[in-house]
């Protein structure tokens, strides 16, 4: 919410300022002789049906029971059924959003060729997850004490069938996934005035926070950098990117690949 409300004050300001600049010319509209320009930036990502963050987590996949083992094994043929129906018609977990954090600096190499590096921090939004409660409920586990309560006291029997009835139904939206990244762009301009569109192509590398994943992100964007002065100027651009996670969760090997529609806005400067 409150980064969307930055990138509404940002757009807000950013066609104010090419309206003033189509309604008079600001001085200095020529070519510049900056080599190096430095930004910082801030994006929000969408994904239409991105399946893949069940893997990614490392407690869903594709072999997941349909029903949980204390419900098989103890359970009635109507509460087989009625947590069979629940699972099978849970929300599936997908990618939601990502919120974004970028710094760039690059260098001039051609007036109409840039070169630049890039650090990000990346923050993914997953929605429907698990609450995992069969964790807590499996009688396989080393040292569960519930199979034996089970098989003495009904009470116990009924919390836990019914417990894991609650795993498909008690699913939550929360930002698991935090990556830091390190890498590279090339971007081509067209123009050397105020009013400045570029195309621009990235290539990143980057590392879960917390969990053993890594990842290899490269995409294409447009955009457009506004001279509000001589050195001073507000960017906005919109992309889509490719980012594969590769690593281990859930004791699984996890290999995802997520397509990311994004709009970014920001500012910066050149000396």
């Amino acid at each position: 919410m409150i980064l969307s409300k930055i990138l509404c004050s940002i757009c807000l300001v950013l066609c104010v300022t090419v309206a003033s600049l189509n309604a008079q010319s600001v001085p200095g509209d020529t070519n510049r002789t900056t080599f190096w320009a430095f930004e910082a930036t801030i994006a929000r990502g969408f994904f239409l049906h991105s399946p893949g963050a069940a893997d990614v987590l490392g407690y869903d996949s594709s072999d997941r029971k349909p029903v949980g083992d204390y419900t098989m094994r103890y359970g009635t043929s109507f509460e087989v059924l009625r947590n069979s129906y629940a699972y099978k018609t849970a929300p599936q977990t997908d990618f939601d959003s990502s919120d974004e954090f970028r710094l760039s600096a690059s260098r001039k190499i051609l007036p109409w060729l840039h070169l630049g590096l890039d650090a990000e921090h990346v923050s993914y939004r997953i929605a429907n997850m698990h609450m995992n409660v069969r964790q807590y409920t499996n009688p396989y586990n080393q040292f569960n004490i519930l199979t034996f309560g089970v098989i003495s006291f009904p009470t116990l029997r009924d919390a836990a069938v019914n417990g894991e009835l609650l795993d498909p139904i008690l699913l939550h939206n929360g930002w698991p996934i935090n990556t830091i990244t390190a890498g590279t762009h090339v971007a081509f301009h067209f123009s050397e005035g105020n009013i400045d569109p570029f195309l621009k192509v990235t290539v990143a590398v980057g590392k879960d926070l917390y969990r053993p994943l890594s990842t290899f992100e490269y995409g294409a964007s447009g955009g457009l950098r506004v001279f509000i002065s001589e050195r001073v100027f507000v960017t906005t651009e919109a992309g889509i990117r490719l980012v594969q996670f590769n690593g281990h969760a859930g004791g699984r090997t996890v290999s995802a690949l997520l397509r990311e529609p994004s709009f970014r806005a920001g500012a910066g400067f050149t000396r």
